[in-house]
């Protein structure tokens, strides 16, 4: 059995509160800020930011001008996205 543990910090967070991200997409999920793309692992999409930063824009690549799937608020833990 698998224990959840809160990270309570400002740079490291899940993009989902479930293993909802399909294999395809994992690793391939980045989340942008002006610091930079971050890649989200794993079925909750499992993340690291460099800088504290208060909004995200989730993308399917890390290129700047990849497609954008969401822009989103920090959020400690996790960012609460359910895939729309």
């Amino acid at each position: 059995m698998k224990v959840y543990m809160p990270m309570n910090d400002q740079l490291t967070a899940h993009l989902t509160d479930a293993a909802i991200l399909p294999k395809y997409a994992h690793n391939r999920l980045y989340v942008h800020t002006q610091d930079g793309a971050f890649r989200c692992e794993g079925a909750r999409g499992l993340f690291t930011l460099d800088a504290p930063a208060a909004w995200l824009t989730l993308r399917y690549g890390d290129a700047p001008d990849a497609p954008a799937l969401a822009h989103l608020r920090w959020q400690i833990d996790s960012l609460a996205w359910d895939g729309a």
